[in-house]
């Protein structure tokens, strides 16, 4: 019986890994945040203002470009523990691994201290060339 429940975790752990690997693939743009109770209204504005370009694109090969505050950074991404923290390793040899608090086909929460910082997903529009 120990042995059936394992196996069904470690399917259940495999499957969530793969659907979140196939959901954060994609381009990610700031949205807002999340749980900011203890921040005023100016504060709230100025932390827009310096997220407000924020963006990633994950691509599908494993690599990553970010837009944070003006900077470009790329680098190689992989989800790691059981699919729960995105890790980025910036090609200048900065690692950052940051807790995924939610992640859907359409928005991607990461933890920022204790807050999260919410990403939507910009859908790409054929072109009619």
């Amino acid at each position: 019986m120990k042995l059936l429940v394992g196996i069904i975790c470690l399917a259940f752990t495999i499957n969530m890994n793969a659907q979140n690997e196939k959901n954060i693939v994609g381009d990610w743009q700031f949205e807002g945040f999340s749980q900011l109770e203890e921040v005023d209204t100016v504060a709230l504005k100025l932390l827009e203002m310096l997220f407000g370009e924020m963006s990633i694109n994950i691509e599908e090969n494993g690599r990553y470009q970010a837009f944070i505050m003006g900077t470009k950074e790329v680098g190689k991404w992989s989800l790691i523990q059981n699919g729960t923290v995105l890790e980025l390793n910036s090609d200048n040899g900065k690692t950052e691994e940051t807790k995924i608090l939610s992640l859907n086909k359409s928005q991607l929460v990461l933890e920022l201290d204790s807050d999260g910082i919410i990403f939507k997903k910009l859908v790409k529009q054929d072109s009619d060339e």
